[in-house]
């Protein structure tokens, strides 16, 4: 109970996650989005995919523990790791979601920053972006996203290891 794990902004108290969840229940709409967002700011991989299960979870409103992904999406830690439970769990997410909620999915990958991201997201949703309405245009906005970071990554890697070097 006293154990100590590693949060994105420090050490917190291992119960904080169990304390969260429990709070969920008799929050308010704007609370429990304020609480599935925290759900999904832990850095421990482990508490990050236990927080993406509940996407799964129908106790839980897909609707709102989908904040999970969406926070942890938005980290480069986890941002592979909601890209991973996305790979592993497409066909229930989809079952869970609202119809054209699938659509936004390949925006989870939106964090990926190399031609090798890239083509992993391209390769999940090529097929499967056209079933949503919106899904083409979202993917080809991913991945263009995703391309220009590569570039930009590619094209200031050299300036700034000199700059690194310098100091």
């Amino acid at each position: 109970m006293g154990e100590k794990i590693n949060s994105r902004h420090g050490l917190v108290p291992h119960c904080l996650c169990e304390r969260l969840l429990a709070a969920i229940p008799a929050a308010t709409r704007r609370e429990r989005r304020l609480l599935y967002a925290a759900l999904g700011s832990f850095g421990d991989p482990a508490i990050a995919r236990s927080a993406l299960a509940l996407l799964l979870d129908p106790a839980h409103d897909y609707r709102e523990a989908a904040q999970v992904a969406w926070t942890l999406s938005g980290t480069p830690r986890g941002g592979p790791l909601v890209f991973s439970f996305l790979k592993e769990n497409f066909d229930a997410l989809v079952a869970r979601a609202p119809r054209d909620a699938p659509a936004s999915f390949p925006r989870w990958a939106g964090g990926f920053c190399s031609e090798a991201g890239r083509a992993e997201v391209a390769g999940l949703f090529r097929e499967r972006a056209p079933r949503y309405t919106g899904g083409p245009r979202i993917l080809a906005q991913t991945l263009e996203r995703i391309t220009l970071c590569a570039a930009f990554k590619e094209r200031q890697q050299a300036n700034l290891s000199a700059f690194l070097r310098k100091q």
